[in-house]
């Protein structure tokens, strides 16, 4: 086969016009209503100081908590595969038969001064397993009721577009998604940073769209 002569706009059309990893944005939108995440943070943050009490309204999802998510990963998939032997004469192949996910995805977020977001992450999943924050003085008599999934599963949403705010973005959807754990962050006195908190959840599966910007 020839090689096919390129010119220079097919390059500017193609490598030089591809997409770039420092555009997006995360949207994590807790349950809302009685009994709910939400309501819970309100009243956490309202007993027993556990963070501030905005941190469970719209306005901090739609400002705060987007803005300070800074790295992330757009999710992969696969499929399980049956093996099969001998189909052909010393051939061995491979066929598919269900489509699996990656169970979990891993957001940074930078941390604000108040600890806002910290507070939210642990009212989270303190709602998960129910604690008895009335007994924090006492570790000996606190007790725990894991919660229903339906209350505290949330969607989580990245869309990742490009530096002009134009064309087309493609949407991630996670659903069913909640916090599974919260990574250590490492503190000292040798150079200060902006200090950076790693969230992983959990997820069933994922979807994706097209966004007309």
């Amino acid at each position: 086969m020839a090689v096919k002569k390129r010119s220079v706009a097919d390059l500017k059309t193609t490598i030089l016009d591809s997409a770039q990893t420092s555009h997006f944005e995360v949207e994590i939108v807790p349950t809302s209503g009685t009994g709910s995440v939400r309501e819970w943070i309100r009243s956490m943050s309202r007993d027993f100081s556990m963070g501030n009490a905005r941190i469970a309204e719209t306005d901090y999802f739609d400002n705060q908590l987007k803005l300070s998510c800074h790295q992330t990963a757009l999710p992969g998939a696969s499929f399980a595969t049956h093996e099969l032997n001998n189909k052909m004469h010393n051939l061995t192949s491979k066929v598919a038969y269900r489509k699996t996910y990656d169970q979990s995805a891993s957001f940074s977020f930078y941390v604000d001064k108040n600890y806002d977001l910290i507070h939210f992450f642990e009212n989270w999943m303190s709602f998960v397993m129910g604690e008895n924050q009335q007994a924090n003085s006492d570790y000996t008599r606190r007790s725990y009721r894991a919660a229903y999934p339906e209350t505290y599963i949330s969607s989580i949403t990245i869309t990742k577009f490009e530096r002009d705010y134009a064309g087309r973005a493609i949407v991630y959807d996670f659903l069913d998604a909640y916090p599974a754990s919260i990574n250590s962050m490492d503190i000292n006195y040798q150079g200060s940073q902006i200090l950076s908190c790693t969230v992983s959840f959990n997820y069933t599966l994922y979807k994706t769209r097209t966004l007309l910007l």
